[in-house]
C-alpha cells in the first residue's frame, strides 16, 4: 500500500496541461518503466487526482499537486520505484510533454484499520448506473442507488464484494441546494474542445469494512480512477 504526493513549485510552468489525460499518460508511462502496464478496457486498482490552478483564460491549468496510490501489490512495486526522472510525459516533439520533474515526491504507506473516514473529493467521484444494453449513466446524487453502483464498481475493480456507504456532508449539500455534480476534462475532442465527464464533489463520511476503506483510500473511489476520478483526501476535523 502506498500513496505518492507530488508537489510542484509555484513557478513550474512546464507543468501545464488542459486535461487530466495528459497526467494519465505521464503516470502510465512511469508505471510501465517499472514493470506495470494497464490493460486496455479493464478497470485499474490504482487511482490519481490532481490539484490545478488556471493559467490565463485559454483553458490551461498549472499542476500544483498530483496524488497517486494503490493497495494492489501488482501496482505498488512499480509505484514505490518511481523517481522524479520518470515524471515526464512521452511526446513526439522534444519538450512538448507534460513535465513534473521539478516536483517533490512524498511517500506515505501509513494505514490504521478503521470503519469510517471523514474525507473530501479531490476529484469528482464517478459511478455509473446500468440503463440497458451497453449504455450507462453517471449518478449525480448520493443515496442508495449511488452506494449500490459505487460498490459494484469497486467489486469489479478488486474482484471481491464491497459494502461501502457514502454519507455526504449535510451543511455542504444544503449550501449547494443538493447540487453536488461537477465535470472534469479527461481529454480533447477532435475539434480541440475538452471532453468533460461528470461525477460528484463533496465532503463526506465513508463507512464500511476496514479492507474496503483501505482500498478506497489508497486506490481511489468508484470508476474512472485511472483517468483521475475518485481521488480522496482526509478532511480536517
Amino acid at each position: 500500500m502506498i500513496r505518492l504526493r507530488i508537489d510542484l513549485p509555484f513557478d513550474a510552468f512546464e507543468a501545464v496541461c488542459q486535461d487530466r489525460g495528459r497526467i494519465k499518460n505521464l503516470i502510465d508511462s512511469a508505471l510501465s518503466r517499472h514493470g506495470y502496464s494497464r490493460t486496455d478496457n479493464q478497470p485499474v486498482c490504482y487511482g490519481f487526482g490532481a490539484i490545478t490552478r488556471p493559467v490565463g483564460n485559454n483553458g490551461l491549468r498549472r499542476v500544483e499537486r498530483v496524488i497517486l496510490g494503490s493497495s494492489d501489490p501488482r501496482v505498488t512495486t512499480a509505484l514505490a520505484r518511481i523517481t522524479l526522472e520518470d515524471l515526464i510525459e512521452p511526446a513526439l516533439t522534444s519538450g512538448a510533454g507534460l513535465d513534473l520533474r521539478r516536483g517533490r515526491i512524498i511517500r506515505d504507506e501509513r494505514w490504521t484499520p478503521v470503519e469510517a473516514l471523514s474525507l473530501y473529493a479531490v476529484s469528482p467521484i464517478r459511478v455509473l448506473s446500468r440503463t440497458g444494453g451497453n449504455r450507462s449513466q453517471a449518478l449525480l446524487e448520493p443515496g442508495e442507488a449511488f452506494d449500490t453502483a459505487l460498490n459494484r464498481s469497486m467489486t469489479t475493480r478488486f474482484g471481491r464484494p464491497f459494502r461501502l456507504k457514502l454519507i455526504p456532508d449535510r451543511l455542504y449539500s444544503f449550501a449547494r441546494r443538493g447540487h453536488l455534480s461537477a465535470s472534469m476534462a479527461v481529454g480533447l475532442r477532435p475539434n480541440g474542445r475538452p471532453l468533460c465527464l461528470p461525477g460528484i464533489v463533496t465532503p463526506f463520511v465513508l463507512a464500511g469494512p476496514a479492507d474496503d476503506l483501505r482500498d478506497a483510500w489508497f486506490s481511489g473511489l468508484g470508476t474512472g480512477t485511472g483517468m483521475g476520478f475518485g481521488c480522496v483526501e482526509e478532511a480536517a476535523l
